[in-house]
């Protein structure tokens, strides 16, 4: 490969021989680890995991890992690939602190919201156990608060979830739901707006069907479909 062209990538690229010395590295390599060529590759890359890199060159297997790679007391995060004879080191560091923000970000907000509406549930089941006491239209408003503060504790509670895993990916829960319940719990917290436009819902979903899904995806959804329709 044209040596002037390895050294106008911003990723750092070796090239090891098959005693796994480093036989030429480009420019960022150098940048990153220094002058490295003529080393043996486990002293020229001082990462996690260079045991699985040499595995790999050897057997010649394409592979990729996540590492870390520490410089002047610093550490940087490395997303290495190997494609014998070629490793390949992109710096990481940026996405990862960016996404340990977002960590830090849900983790406050689960935090935040969980005592709060612990508080709020409380009052609203001590309210329920009273309303034979109350008038109907009470009663049925304090249901509704219910519902809502039920499922923004799993919304909290699906957000502790994510908080572990990476965000761009979401832990589907399964369930089995009746589906008429749940469109008409939608259409129930959104009545006062379809009665300010003087509208009228009609649900025509049978009461006895019921569908494996993830029951907060699927009312999110439904619930953003109708207050998009009110909005409009």
């Amino acid at each position: 490969m044209n040596e002037s062209l390895l050294d106008e990538l911003n990723e750092a690229i070796i090239m090891v021989d098959e005693g796994l010395v480093v036989t030429r590295a480009n420019l960022s390599a150098r940048k990153m680890l220094g002058d490295v060529e003529g080393l043996a590759l486990p002293d020229a890359l001082h990462v996690q995991g260079i045991s699985k890199i040499v595995d790999n060159l050897i057997s010649g297997t394409n592979y990729t890992i996540d590492t870390i790679f520490v410089k002047d007391d610093t550490t940087h995060y490395l997303k290495i690939r190997v494609s014998a004879p070629y490793i390949i080191a992109r710096n990481i560091t940026s996405e990862k602190l960016f996404e340990s923000a977002k960590m830090d970000f849900v983790n406050s907000i689960v935090h935040e919201f969980s005592t709060p509406l612990a508080v709020i549930n409380g009052y609203v089941q001590l309210l329920i156990e009273k309303k034979m006491e109350l008038p109907a239209d009470v009663s049925e408003t304090i249901e509704r608060i219910a519902r809502s503060t039920g499922r923004l504790s799993r919304l909290v509670e699906e957000l502790g979830i994510l908080s572990n895993l990476e965000l761009q990916n979401y832990r589907v829960k399964i369930e089995t739901v009746n589906l008429k319940e749940l469109i008409d719990e939608s259409v129930s917290d959104l009545e006062s707006k379809w009665k300010r436009k003087k509208l009228k819902i009609t649900t025509t979903v049978s009461p006895n069907t019921y569908a494996a899904v993830d029951s907060l995806l699927l009312f999110r959804h439904w619930d953003s479909l109708l207050f998009g329709m009110f909005e409009t």
